[in-house]
């Protein structure tokens, strides 16, 4: 079969490159893209008192959401759901949600719980309160979470979505550039047809369950029709984009393979861009300060990543295929695949620690949310796979002996292995709010309470110090720095330059102290907090004020 390079399809595909470029350009706005959707403004507002029952609640956000039926959820003082699971948004204004309360509400307290799906098509949510004859009043509750189901889903989707991507790509880059003989390799076509077919499932996956995600969606969802692919974000338009021209590539590169014409460089590196920058600019990367840079890095680090393990993909599949099926190993390919691979991994480590300098944004960041562990856990697994790498590529000098490709072999196996664990954290580092958006620093004081012998010092945090749903963990101990129990607690939390409050409520106490209890605290700005506390039958007060960011 021929194996020349056909020359009519480069500018189609340079060209269909440099269009999407201008695309997405004009998807993701001039200007530099909000990280979130904010909430600007609510109706009824947090801390509201008003003389009757609104017939409705509306929120304001700073760009286009999606929502799903619990996307809003007020509830009572009792926990009670009082609306009627209708959230939607009036017109075509996709920056605003509405939701119908049930009619003749009676007074007291009600909470606001909402969760809807950004335009980088990540999950945002807080909640707030109102009173109806009466002011509002905290209520200890639990924050939104994701549906364990559809998050698995979510994941699942990210996962072969772009490790189907990136040995796809690597694969196409290993036999147009390195081993073109690779084209009549039935086993090299495994794993061409494998990753395409991944990945066009994982993106599928993505623009069926992308929006019930992030707009916090259950199960049931998923047969409802708020199931309909979700194309009201940027990310779930370029999701759209990118599997459409994936399924055009398929078919694109079938009838030329069939013609006997192997796709020439140009053609692989429009192809790429055009799938390459919808990953970037719709994700992370396109939601920061400076996006088009974060879209650049991303994409040189996508790139580097597909040549490195699809490359390792090949090598384990097809070109060192076990002893006895009358094949020699092409050494003068492991050598210059070697190179290559070196090359990508270098470029792979500078552009991700510049990523995760971007995403991360400070050490404190780094261990303390969940995005910075996840960064902390592909380093580690990365660099135990480099090393790997390292030992390998020196048995290439020698792979001229039997036993020295099979010792390769295992080793390009436990490489990969290595690799495909990599991407598994990539895929939840994606599903994952970046470190700089979601690290908020907790606050901790002590404060002096009680007096002569019934004085104590109570040891106060308050995690994170954001507006919502925050952990209130309060310890106290004696002059000689014993514990002493605390049988029961009161919180009263007030905020004079809104005129919020105050609102007054018991909180939970666990073996001795009140640890990690939800408080919620509605509006930004700095609140005074009173705590009334029983200790060994005895009441004592003290108060303290932090900031809300």
């Amino acid at each position: 079969m021929s194996t020349r390079r056909g020359g009519p399809s480069r500018l189609p595909w340079s060209g269909a490159a440099v269009l999407l470029l201008v695309l997405l350009h004009l998807l993701s706005g001039a200007g530099p893209a909000a990280a979130h959707a904010e909430l600007q403004s609510a109706d009824p507002a947090d801390g509201a008192t008003l003389t009757a029952p609104p017939a409705l609640v509306t929120l304001q956000f700073s760009e286009a959401v999606s929502v799903v039926p619990r996307s809003i959820v007020v509830l009572d003082d009792r926990g009670s759901q009082v609306d009627s699971a209708d959230p939607h948004h009036p017109g075509s204004d996709a920056t605003r949600v509405v939701v119908t309360l049930r009619p003749r509400l009676p007074s007291g307290t009600y909470r606001v719980v909402w969760r809807v799906e950004s335009d980088d098509g990540h999950p945002v949510s807080g909640s707030y309160s109102f009173g109806i004859g009466v002011a509002p009043r905290a209520a200890v509750a639990q924050s939104p979470s994701t549906d364990g189901v559809v998050g698995g889903l979510h994941w699942l989707g990210e996962l072969l979505a772009l490790s189907g991507l990136v040995v796809l790509a690597g694969a196409a880059f290993f036999i147009v550039w390195l081993w073109q003989a690779g084209r009549d390799s039935w086993r090299a076509r495994r794993v061409l047809g494998s990753a395409l077919a991944g990945t066009l499932l994982g993106n599928l996956l993505l623009l069926l369950v992308g929006g019930i995600y992030g707009a916090g969606g259950s199960a049931s969802d998923l047969f409802s029709p708020a199931a309909a692919p979700a194309v009201g974000t940027t990310a779930g338009r370029l999701t759209a984009v990118r599997l459409t021209v994936l399924v055009l590539a398929a078919l694109w590169w079938r009838r030329r393979d069939r013609s006997g014409q192997l796709p020439s460089r140009f053609d692989v590196v429009g192809l790429w861009l055009l799938v390459a920058v919808t990953q970037a600019v719709g994700g992370h990367p396109g939601h920061t300060t400076s996006p088009l840079l974060t879209s650049l890095v991303d994409v040189v680090h996508l790139t580097a990543v597909s040549t490195w393990i699809g490359g390792l993909a090949l090598l384990v599949v097809a070109v060192l295929r076990p002893q006895g099926e009358g094949h020699d190993v092409p050494a003068t390919l492991l050598r210059r695949w070697s190179r290559v691979a070196a090359g990508a991994v270098g470029v792979l480590v500078l552009s991700g620690a510049i990523s995760a300098l971007v995403g991360v944004g400070s050490w404190a960041a780094l261990v303390g949310t969940t995005y910075g562990r996840l960064v902390l856990g592909k380093v580690a697994v990365l660099l135990l796979v480099i090393a790997v790498a390292a030992f390998s590529r020196r048995l290439v000098a020698r792979v001229v002996r039997p036993d020295t490709v099979r010792t390769l072999r295992r080793l390009v196996a436990a490489e990969t292995s290595g690799a495909v664990v990599v991407l598994g954290l990539t895929a939840a580092l994606v599903s994952t709010a970046p470190g700089r958006e979601t690290y908020v620093p907790s606050m901790s004081t002590t404060v002096a309470a009680g007096a002569g012998p019934a004085a104590v010092r109570l040891h106060i945090t308050v995690r994170p110090t954001t507006p919502g749903f925050e952990g209130l963990t309060v310890e106290a101990t004696s002059r000689d720095g014993s514990a002493v129990p605390i049988d029961a607690a009161r919180v009263r939390l007030v905020n004079p330059a809104h005129g919020i409050g105050p609102m007054e409520y018991p909180v939970a106490t666990s073996t001795g102290a009140v640890r990690d209890v939800l408080i919620s605290v509605p509006a930004p700005g700095r609140w005074d907090v009173g705590l009334t506390l029983r200790l060994s039958g005895n009441w004592v007060t003290a108060g303290f004020s932090y900031a809300v960011g």
